[in-house]
C-alpha cells in the first residue's frame, strides 16, 4: 500500500483589493460628496473588504476629514448603510458617480 501526501490548499483563492495612488489622488481633487468642501478632501474607502483590509481603491469617494472620520455623522463612524440613510444618499451610487466622473466606469468595461 502506498500513501500519496496530499498539499492543503486554501477553500479560496485570495484576491487583494486593487491599489492605485493616482486614482486616489484624483479623488482627492474632488470636492467632498457630502458637504461640497474643497480642502481637506480624502479618499474614503467604500467597497467590501477582508477583515483588516481597505477596500478597493477604485471604491474611494471623496469626503472632506468631516464627513470621512472625524465629524458625528461621519462614514468611519456610522458605517455605509447607515452614512447613506443619514444623509439621504446611498454611497454604491456616490462610488459610482465618482468612478463615471474619473473615467474609470469606461475603461472598466472595456477591458
Amino acid at each position: 500500500m502506498t500513501a500519496f501526501a496530499v498539499r492543503p490548499r486554501p477553500a479560496y483563492a485570495r484576491s487583494l483589493p486593487a491599489r492605485d495612488p493616482k486614482y486616489r489622488a484624483l479623488v482627492r481633487t474632488l470636492p467632498c460628496a457630502i458637504c461640497g468642501a474643497n480642502w481637506g478632501v480624502e479618499a474614503a474607502h467604500c467597497g467590501s473588504h477582508g477583515i483588516g483590509q481597505k477596500a478597493s481603491d477604485l471604491n474611494c469617494i471623496p469626503l472632506c476629514r468631516r464627513c470621512h472620520r472625524t465629524g458625528t455623522q461621519a462614514l468611519d463612524k456610522l458605517g455605509p448603510v447607515e452614512f447613506g440613510r443619514v444623509h439621504g444618499t446611498d454611497v454604491g451610487i456616490l462610488v459610482l458617480q465618482t468612478q463615471t466622473r474619473l473615467g474609470v466606469v469606461n475603461e472598466q468595461r472595456q477591458n
